[in-house]
């Protein structure tokens, strides 16, 4: 028996019957995804159900309005920093990881590391060896871009100042990821605990734009498609053995806010 068989063997001889099945049921999931995708499978084609009534979030709509007056007229050194970074997002200047607003330029890359100028590669996630800087770079600084955190900045400046502009900024950025991160190509499917956080990004901005004229028709319904696949990813590749306390928890909250905040998804009471 060789090193490495000899090191598996041991490995296996660890786990619980459960464990080694739910890995063996990653393992399998990871090529079946990929396969459906070569076929041109959308998977969530029909996952979401007819319109149903708005849930409330942290606030509801009614309170957007009184709530961005108060920080207006009690805290303006806020909601103007608020509107600048915003113009800075507007540009593909991004503020991650402590690093000065950090230039995307006119297209974002969003494989790209661009403290190192180094970019992963567009092949399925799992074959991605992203703690290899030689790789991909610092993986860390790509997944914080991609946290969609800005979305809620470009959100909020649109409440402070009914700009349009902010919005149409989001969608753009929106629509041009999922054609950049096609599911399941790329880094940012590397993680089930980022999905989690992008899934929260996402539905930050989805009430804070709850009255938004601005939205295209169709955008609500194709986010709802977006969270179904975040979700059904989250489902399927839960961190139980990897990570059980940070990780696992963070994609718990975000299958639950989902679940719960999205009823038009067809899975969203199992999430709940």
């Amino acid at each position: 028996m060789t090193s490495r068989l000899r090191k598996i063997w041991t490995k296996l001889g660890r786990m619980s019957a459960l464990e080694i099945r739910t890995r063996v049921g990653q393992e399998f999931t990871k090529r079946a995804d990929l396969a459906m995708y070569r076929a041109g499978v959308d998977t969530v084609r029909n996952s979401v159900g007819p319109s149903s009534r708005q849930r409330d979030f942290f606030f509801s709509k009614a309170e957007i309005q009184s709530r961005t007056k108060v920080l207006r007229q009690h805290l303006p050194e806020v909601a103007d920093a608020i509107v600048r970074e915003a113009g800075e997002v507007c540009q593909h200047r991004f503020r991650l990881l402590g690093y000065e607003p950090l230039d995307y330029g006119q297209t974002i890359d969003w494989h790209l590391d661009a403290v190192h100028g180094k970019r992963a590669p567009l092949v399925p996630w799992y074959t991605i060896r992203f703690l290899d800087f030689s790789a991909v770079g610092d993986h860390k600084v790509t997944w914080e871009l991609n946290r969609h955190q800005h979305f809620v900045t470009l959100a909020k400046a649109w409440c402070l100042t009914h700009d349009d502009r902010y919005v149409k900024e989001l969608v753009a950025q929106w629509y041009d990821w999922q054609r950049a991160n096609p599911y399941p190509l790329g880094i940012n499917w590397g993680s089930s605990l980022e999905v989690a956080f992008r899934s929260l990004s996402w539905l930050w901005a989805k009430f804070l734009l709850a009255d938004c004229p601005a939205l295209p028709a169709a955008f609500e319904k194709d986010l709802l498609r977006g969270l179904a696949r975040n979700g059904l990813y989250i489902e399927n590749f839960l961190s139980t053995y990897f990570s059980p306390n940070t990780h696992l928890i963070g994609e718990a909250v975000a299958l639950f806010f989902i679940g719960t905040l999205c009823p038009e998804i067809r899975l969203a009471p199992r999430w709940k």
